[in-house]
């Protein structure tokens, strides 16, 4: 299970989907850019892979996208919200 999640002053979001996870981690790169990213790509499998020095590696049938990400130790965990 995949988890995406994001925070601003203001609000809070977190969102699990399916995925096939080869390796459990957690990295941190900015939502604006990652959606503007995933929105640009076509309607296929999209693979995510963290490479060294936390870059993000989104692959998409012939797309290659690098983001720079960033240690997700140096940000706060979401507070918990009861459902």
């Amino acid at each position: 299970m995949l988890k995406l999640a994001g925070s601003s002053l203001n609000l809070s979001i977190e969102h699990h989907m399916e995925a096939t996870i080869q390796k459990e981690g957690s990295i941190v790169v900015p939502a604006r850019l990652l959606a503007e990213i995933v929105r640009k790509l076509p309607d296929a499998e999209i693979d995510f892979s963290v490479l060294s020095n936390n870059n993000v590696k989104i692959t998409c049938l012939n797309s290659i996208v690098t983001l720079q990400g960033f240690s997700a130790d140096e940000y706060p965990a979401l507070p918990d919200i009861a459902e």
